[in-house]
């Protein structure tokens, strides 16, 4: 349901008040005092008072006077703004309806004619029904590829990465889950797209009972001014693990060294249905400890991106450990819905498998490139100084 004005929010406050006392809304599944993530949507408990007490009181519309516009604009669909660019699907993809799911790999048209840096893109599903993650890539050929050669439009049975072609170099841009279809960089912090690449994009759409269409979109948004640093990942991702059959909770663990100083600003997580608790921290060379993030209770529906109010400095020989549990019993009821609990789970695409990442969103911090960027073009217009230590 929409809930920009009074007169779509009146008839659902007694669901308003049940969901924010429940903290079921809004979703928030990270722990943590109020504060410590500067996106965090909880609200604070003299904010779930007023609804509850609203709705107590037959949900009274107030002065109409006080009434403020709604100040966030989603133009045209896109959460954050209208984009620079905007990448569609060259073809209408289509879905049998047969239950079963389907991964698409789709080369979208546009080649970037010069090196072109952006700030952030956002995935638009054209079927939100359908379209369950979606991840995107920079495709850049080596010096003899030729884009002939490169498939533009793949259907593959359980996402098969052996069909990677020789001769083009593939960089993970973003990976879109639900509730985190967009990614934003920090400021002075952007991603190169070479001159020469294409993006493509890997569509996992969900089983659909009945026949489906899609058309989804990426948008694209500039980078502006200043630009000194990469946006990068310290990407943990965990294949070879196994899920023992009724296992209430069964742990993965991952870590990474840091090998320069770097900052910190964001930090989340992935896993599929049997997802219990998700932990990410960091442990100095000093043997100090620090929580980056603790999801005591994995919600399948919002794999959010935590963005830290105090960015986190780490210096070199900091390891990181990646802690994931998750539930393959018959007390999980998405397992009961979706599976069996009497079954090993290893590693895979489906829904029904299961998966174990985490992302350490940051920049390195002796790394200074130096470069203005027209926010028009993405284009750097105007090198400082020398390029990037990378």
């Amino acid at each position: 349901m929409s809930l920009i004005s009074y007169e779509q929010a009146r008839p659902w406050a007694a669901a308003i008040k049940e969901a924010v006392l429940m903290r079921k809304m809004p979703p928030w599944p990270a722990s943590g005092p109020l504060g410590h993530f500067s996106n965090d949507w909880r609200l604070t408990p003299e904010q779930i008072d007023i609804l509850r007490r609203w709705a107590e009181l037959r949900a009274p519309e107030g002065d109409p006077r006080q009434t403020e516009a709604p100040t966030r604009d989603f133009a045209d669909g896109w959460g954050m703004g209208q984009p620079d660019v905007v990448l569609t699907l060259p073809h209408e993809q289509k879905l049998a309806g047969n239950g079963a799911d389907l991964w698409k790999w789709v080369l979208f048209d546009k080649t970037f004619d010069e090196d072109t840096w952006i700030r952030g893109l956002e995935i638009r599903p054209g079927n939100r029904k359908v379209v369950h993650h979606a991840n995107v890539f920079i495709i850049t050929p080596t010096a003899k590829a030729d884009w002939a050669n490169f498939p533009d439009d793949l259907e593959l049975d359980g996402n098969n990465s052996s069909a990677k072609v020789g001769g083009f170099n593939s960089v993970t841009v973003h990976v879109g889950l639900p509730g985190r279809f967009s990614f934003a960089a920090e400021p002075g912090a952007a991603i190169r797209i070479p001159k020469g690449s294409r993006i493509r994009i890997n569509v996992h759409y969900a089983p659909a009972r009945t026949p489906e269409t899609d058309r989804t979109q990426v948008g694209l948004y500039f980078a502006s001014g200043r630009i000194d640093h990469e946006w990068r990942d310290l990407h943990c991702k965990i294949y070879d693990f196994k899920i023992p059959a009724n296992s209430p909770s069964h742990e993965v663990r991952g870590s990474k060294t840091v090998e320069a100083p770097i900052t910190v600003y964001q930090v989340g997580a992935h896993m599929h249905l049997r997802g219990k608790t998700y932990r990410i921290e960091a442990k100095l060379p000093d043997g100090q400890a620090l929580e980056l993030v603790n999801i005591p209770k994995w919600d399948f529906e919002w794999q959010l991106m935590y963005t830290l109010a105090k960015p986190v400095k780490l210096p070199a020989g900091t390891v990181i450990s990646y802690v994931a549990t998750y539930d393959n019993s018959s007390a999980n009821p998405l397992v009961l819905k979706y599976d069996t609990p009497n079954r090993d789970v290893t590693n895979g695409e489906r829904t029904v498998d299961e998966m174990m990442g985490g992302y350490v969103m940051h920049t390195v911090d002796g790394e200074d490139l130096g470069l203005i960027v027209d926010g028009r073009t993405g284009r750097a217009t105007f090198p400082v100084s020398r390029s990037s230590t990378r």
